[in-house]
């Protein structure tokens, strides 16, 4: 997987490591907090994006995302 295709949506309790990862890697990410302070649309962008530059859109789903903010 290439990283620049790689798309970390809903992220809420990040650890130090996880933080440091997404940092130095310049990974993508929206955060829950990014959810609820800009909405859907800056996401549905970058889905948008990311589907234009691949054929297939893989999802892995953690439950914990289901948990409340």
């Amino acid at each position: 997987l290439d990283k620049n295709n790689l798309l970390h949506i809903g992220a809420s309790d990040l650890d130090n490591g996880e933080e440091e990862l997404i940092a130095r890697e310049n990974l993508k990410c929206f955060t829950m907090l990014d959810v609820l302070a800009s909405g859907l649309g800056p996401l549905l962008k970058m889905i948008d994006e990311l589907a234009d530059r691949v054929g297939n859109i893989w999802v892995s789903l953690d439950l914990d995302v289901i948990d409340s903010v």
